[in-house]
């Protein structure tokens, strides 16, 4: 098993609970203070209507492989776990009332709205966030993958969590410590 996993390429994996499969992950949502896995978001493979959740990393098993995810649940607790919409990340709290925003996490965030994201340095636009490389066995984030255009070709780099300053929802920003120089740099990600 590779300890390190492309948030993208988690989604689409099987969930594999006590007593079989269940559903597949459709997204990642992360803490950007902590730089954790807080949940996966899971389709629980139900036709109509459509449901996802939220399970744990505190549910997940040691030793998974790439083409699945097993968790310390059967079916019909992953079923039964919360739904995706009691946790929503920054990107969906404008749904909320003002009232459900002021007890909302600031800090939780989805892979999938997050790439995509401008890398602003503070000496101007860096790139843009094309992937999370996440650690499968700590479940935290393990590094960003910049996207670095160029004139005769682009490539990416691997940019520490810790070089993050913030995440920008409305403007799609990540704004990080490191000037461009410092970031092309950067050694490239894994893989």
């Amino acid at each position: 098993m590779n300890a390190l996993r492309s948030a993208k390429d988690l989604q689409g994996d099987a969930i594999i609970a006590q007593d079989g499969a269940i559903g597949f992950i459709v997204d990642v949502y992360f803490d950007d203070e902590r730089w954790a896995v807080r949940y996966l978001v899971v389709d629980t493979g139900e036709p109509m209507p459509r449901r996802d959740v939220l399970i744990p990393c505190s549910k997940i098993e040691a030793g998974q492989d790439d083409d699945a995810v097993h968790v310390r649940l059967t079916r019909a607790l992953v079923k039964a776990s919360p739904d995706a919409d009691s946790d929503r990340p920054v990107a969906r709290q404008h749904e909320l009332t003002y009232a459900q925003r002021a007890h909302s996490d600031p800090h939780l965030r989805s892979s999938e709205v997050v790439s995509g994201c401008t890398i602003e340095a503070p000496d101007g636009t860096a790139g843009r966030v094309e992937d999370l490389i996440i650690d499968a066995t700590s479940w935290t984030i393990a590094g960003v993958v910049v996207g670095m255009p160029g004139w005769l070709h682009s490539h990416q780099v691997l940019l520490p969590p810790q070089a993050v300053e913030s995440i920008d929802w409305p403007y799609r920003k990540v704004r990080v410590r490191l000037a461009r120089d410092a970031i092309q740099q950067l050694p490239a990600p894994p893989g």
